[in-house]
């Protein structure tokens, strides 16, 4: 990311990730203030039959309220992203 910006000078990246880690640290909030169960992202992903790399891939960019915690994608367990684009 650095050589990118050092070579084209646009802080677009910085911001792209830079958002991505503020949702990231707000779902996390939320899921915690809300007092919601919480459980890894491949564990909701079998219990409403669909491919974890799937639910994964939604969790890296945030379409969903995932966030990690020690490097584990987790989630709110009653949470159903089935029909959330």
């Amino acid at each position: 990311m650095l050589r990118q910006y050092d070579a084209s000078r646009k802080a677009s990246l910085f911001q792209n990730h830079l958002s991505l880690l503020i949702l990231e640290s707000l779902h996390r909030r939320i899921t915690y203030l809300r007092g919601s169960p919480i459980a890894p992202v491949a564990e909701v992903a079998r219990t409403i039959r669909m491919p974890t790399n799937v639910m994964l891939n939604h969790a890296r960019r945030q379409t969903i309220p995932a966030f990690r915690e020690r490097g584990v994608w987790k989630i709110a367990a009653n949470h159903n992203p089935v029909g959330n684009g």
